[in-house]
């Protein structure tokens, strides 16, 4: 009976929300995603460097999310394991 769900993990926003949103149209989903757009805005140099999960960080939804809003700045992505663990 939710009216909106909050998906409180990069991880499970990348591998999920799309099939989620697809199997409930009726239900608005809210995922969280990699600060691209605050790093792109506060960067001076034009380079980022971002440290996700490594199913976060080989995410094609990642992938367009840099494409999308970093034209012009170099990321790094570096998948690290045990990122969530504790």
């Amino acid at each position: 009976g939710a009216d909106l769900i909050v998906i409180a993990c990069n991880t499970a926003t990348a591998h999920a929300i799309e099939a989620l949103r697809a199997r409930w149209p009726d239900r608005l989903f809210v995922g969280t995603e990699p600060g691209i757009k605050p790093a792109v805005a506060a960067s001076d140099n034009g380079r980022i460097g971002l440290l996700a999960t490594p199913a976060t960080a080989a995410s094609a939804r990642l992938q367009a999310l840099i494409e999308r809003h970093a034209g012009g700045h170099a990321v790094t992505v570096q998948g690290c394991a045990g990122v969530v663990d504790h």
